[in-house]
């Protein structure tokens, strides 16, 4: 696009095809697969620096649907059959502000709007199964404060409505075929002068 000297430079839009009566086209990018020997080529989104300002925004979503469903957002890493399988990272920002908190991590489930028993989505954190080992685990932890506390964990339901009870929380391990299921341990860090 063209150099803007006094202004904005000018945009790129990629734009598939529209139909009056089935879908619109699709749009594909995808780098060609590896030769012999190599990788295939990475693909890369990325908004441009900022020297006044923030930095542009990055958004991919779906189109409002009439008649069914919105689109989902699928993000997968390919299977690989040598070493550990591919990582999905997902990081907040890091600022070096004076009184300012790193970016926020956000997920939230869909809102059920229906006018009749239509409820809120789900949030399912599921750790990798394990063929002939381990299944993986699931760590949830706190930050580390340098100078001082490091930060709470808080696990709570929300309030009930104006009909119902508020949700019950469950704490439980899994059972066991073949000896004893697993412990549940709750318990406080060594302190040190208090």
């Amino acid at each position: 696009a063209g150099l803007g000297s006094v202004s904005s430079g000018g945009f790129i839009r990629l734009r598939s095809g529209e139909s009056t009566c089935t879908s619109s086209g699709a749009i594909y990018l995808q780098t060609p697969n590896a030769g012999a020997s190599g990788v295939s080529g990475f693909l890369e989104l990325k908004s441009g620096s900022a020297s006044c300002g923030s930095s542009g925004l990055v958004a991919i979503t779906t189109g409002t649907a009439v008649g069914g469903a919105g689109g989902n957002v699928v993000v997968s890493v390919g299977t690989g059959n040598t070493g550990n399988g591919g990582d999905v990272s997902v990081t907040a920002g890091e600022t070096t502000g004076a009184s300012a908190d790193g970016g926020d991590v956000t997920v939230t489930a869909g809102y059920g709007a229906g006018a009749t028993a239509s409820g809120g989505g789900d949030i399912i954190l599921t750790a990798g199964r394990g063929n002939t080992a381990t299944g993986g685990e699931i760590k949830l932890e706190t930050g580390f404060g340098a100078a001082t506390s490091s930060g709470n964990f808080v696990l709570h339901t929300a309030n009930a409505g104006t009909s119902g009870i508020s949700g019950s929380i469950t704490l439980c391990s899994g059972s066991a075929s073949c000896g004893a299921s697993g412990a549940i341990n709750i318990c406080t860090g060594t302190a040190t002068g208090g």
